[in-house]
């Protein structure tokens, strides 16, 4: 925890094995859009949601494309969230990622952070572009302050 004069919370957490579904579908803005759901539970947050798009125009194995995240813990508060790097590794059908957190609502307001996810994938797909998923992401640090620079939009 910070000094109370800087009026900044910090807490660290670790997700361990959040599962769920992935679908690749298109648009008229997207090539190829995959989204995924699933459910596990977080400390501080309880069991929780995660509500992931991807916007791929290349190939998704190599492309980081425009993606979005969304963690809703038990009580609906919720945490905002984007991708700024991903390594694959097609041979294991895993990949490793960077999260980054930007804000939140109810308790998760002004939310500030970055994790690195591992996450492991039925790969290819099912005949339907579907598969499974399990995402764990290595301890890392939200810290709650009114100067996230950490936002899509800030330069």
């Amino acid at each position: 925890i910070l000094s109370k004069k800087s009026k900044e919370k910090t807490k660290s957490f670790k997700v361990v094995n959040l599962e769920g579904n992935y679908a690749f579908s298109g648009s008229a803005s997207c090539a190829s859009i995959l989204n995924a759901t699933g459910q596990g539970t977080v400390p501080h947050l309880g069991l929780s949601n995660v509500s992931e798009e991807w916007c791929v125009n290349g190939d998704p194995a190599f492309e980081l494309g425009e993606r979005s995240i969304t963690i809703t813990a038990a009580n609906g508060d919720e945490l905002y969230g984007y991708h700024t790097t991903i390594d694959f590794d097609l041979e294991n059908a895993r990949f490793t990622e960077t999260l980054i957190i930007y804000d939140g609502s109810g308790r998760f307001k002004n939310a500030c952070g970055t994790f690195v996810e591992n996450v492991e994938v039925s790969f290819p797909p099912d005949e339907n572009g579907e598969g499974t998923f399990t995402l764990n992401i290595e301890e890392g640090t939200l810290t709650f302050t009114d100067d996230c620079d950490l936002r899509p939009d800030a330069d």
